[in-house]
């Protein structure tokens, strides 16, 4: 049935990421901030501490966030779908970039993506 909405991908891959936190695999709050294009469904902020996580579409309240993620919609999907870490050859080539590789770890052991 054509009237049936498509949810858009990164819709779909945010709920599915959602469904993958583990609580207790983050010893303090922390917050990521994803880029996945120039649109605004590509914009997403993702906090977590021991207990809970919560995602939201846009950038975070305040402006910041402890670890940003500047990369393509088909590499993060990877990284939540099949646990793909991506290597120094696309963060050379600017295909990956991130304020701070270390929390990158830190996302990967709470949504269990390792």
């Amino acid at each position: 049935d054509p009237k049936i909405e498509r949810k858009h991908p990164l819709i779909a891959l945010f709920e599915e990421l959602e469904q993958k936190f583990k609580p207790g695999s983050v010893a303090q709050p922390v917050s990521f901030y994803f880029t996945l294009g120039n649109d605004e469904i590509a914009k997403w902020t993702v906090k977590v501490d021991g207990q809970n996580c919560r995602i939201h579409n846009g950038k975070p309240e305040g402006g910041s966030a402890d670890c940003v993620l500047k990369t393509s919609q088909e590499i993060f999907t990877r990284m939540v779908r099949d646990a793909y870490i991506p290597g120094p050859a696309e963060v050379m080539a600017g295909l990956v970039k991130s304020n701070d590789v270390g929390l990158l770890f830190e996302f990967q052991k709470a949504f269990q993506l390792v």
